[in-house]
């Protein structure tokens, strides 16, 4: 059901979706999804550059799709509702992040 100033009380019914790569976000409201739009790019460099930091630029860490869902958490109040690889998912606790290592010539690729 949608407010009448536009907002959804129930985000699996939202017509706000962002979508950034493999990931299509939903958002409860024009606002909620404005904001994830402007600061989503900057989020994502500054989190890669931070974990990299981390490790002293050791290894090549690309932490982008935990970087987006981190911020959606962020902004996103009103529920949790994306679709990763074609597939819904509609509460953080459903994902889980596992290390992919890459050789060089992959990466190149």
């Amino acid at each position: 059901m949608k407010t009448k100033r536009g907002i959804y009380t129930d985000i699996l019914e939202s017509t706000y979706p962002f979508t950034v790569g493999e990931i299509t976000f939903y958002f409860s409201s024009m606002w909620f999804r404005s904001k994830y739009m402007n600061l989503y790019k900057e989020e994502k460099e500054r989190f890669n550059e931070s974990a990299n930091r981390i490790y002293k630029d050791k290894f090549a860490l690309d932490m982008t799709l935990l970087s987006l869902i981190r911020l959606y958490t962020l902004i996103e109040k009103r529920g949790f509702y994306i679709v990763l690889r074609g597939e819904a998912v509609t509460c953080p606790n459903e994902l889980a992040f596992v290390l992919q290592i890459e050789t060089k010539q992959k990466l190149g690729s």
